[in-house]
């Protein structure tokens, strides 16, 4: 399955985030159409590390340091759907459930 998102700031890189990685987001993953039946998901960027949660989780946002950066969105119809998005995104090796 092809993994789609959005990239969420084309002109700000992030310092972790790899060069391919950061041309590949922002040449190839474009608008997604959202529908009913998914989630969008978010890649944040903090000075610790990362943050991905589904965007209406409002007790992660509010745990997100001062100062992070929305990298990347992405629609899914779960969790395992959007980490192995997430996972291709990153170009680590496939997401495997823990179940």
């Amino acid at each position: 399955m092809p993994c789609t998102g959005r990239a969420a700031t084309p002109d700000r890189g992030s310092p972790q985030l790899s060069a391919r990685s950061r041309r590949s987001t922002w040449a190839a993953f474009g608008h997604v159409h959202r529908n009913s039946e998914t989630t969008n998901y978010e890649l944040w960027w903090k000075w610790d590390g990362y943050g991905f949660f589904p965007e209406d989780n409002a007790a992660a946002r509010a745990l997100l340091a001062p100062g992070a950066v929305l990298v990347w969105t992405v629609d899914a119809t779960d969790w395992n759907e959007a980490q192995s998005k997430k996972h291709e995104f990153h170009g680590w090796k496939p997401y495997k459930p823990n179940s």
